[in-house]
């Protein structure tokens, strides 16, 4: 008599990551604690990704879904406005705020041995390709950083729990200067 199958074993699998990155590197994670705390075995977990890399690609996938219409390099693409850019850009930082722990594991993954560029343009709602396109001229490696970067900052503002929207239009130049 074999194991019965767990219902929406991927999205379990990925939601334990997201847990376990709380509690150590995205690099220290093991397969062996997210089977252990899963009550699961590892073959399990490899019947469905072959390596620990795929794993936690799929997790950083599920994540960047979570976060549900994300789409921060929107601006770049689609040529927007100062506002539009700026509501765009608030957009993102709800997102993030309604789903800490999976920008955190994102950041994570970002910094981890596992993470490539391909990763970021493999997600469709992410535009990367399109950034890349308007930035033809520019290196891989500093696109790569750009991106990176851009993502670390916009998650680290939304999840930074002393600044507030106005804080963050000031810091870009959407606000006036208060004349004193």
């Amino acid at each position: 008599m074999g194991r019965k199958p767990v219902a929406n074993a991927e999205k379990k699998i990925f939601r334990e990551i997201v847990v376990l990155s709380k509690i150590n590197t995205v690099n220290k994670i093991s397969t062996l604690d997210i089977a252990s705390r899963m009550h699961l075995s590892e073959t399990i977990i490899y019947s469905r990704f072959p390596t620990k890399k795929s794993l936690m690609k799929a997790a950083f996938t599920y994540c960047i879904s979570e976060l549900g219409n994300f789409s921060p390099f929107s601006f770049i693409v689609n040529n927007l406005s100062e506002n539009e850019s700026f509501e765009t850009f608030r957009e993102c930082l709800e997102a993030i705020k309604d789903h800490e722990n999976e920008a955190r594991y994102i950041i994570g993954y970002m910094q981890s041995e596992y993470f490539e560029l391909q990763d970021l343009e493999d997600i469709d709602s992410l535009d990367v390709k399109k950034v890349e396109g308007t930035l033809d001229k520019i290196p891989l490696k500093q696109i790569e950083i750009a991106v990176k970067t851009y993502l670390n900052t916009l998650i680290y503002i939304s999840l930074s729990s002393e600044r507030d929207l106005d804080s963050v239009k000031y810091a870009y130049g959407l606000l006036p200067k208060i004349q004193l």
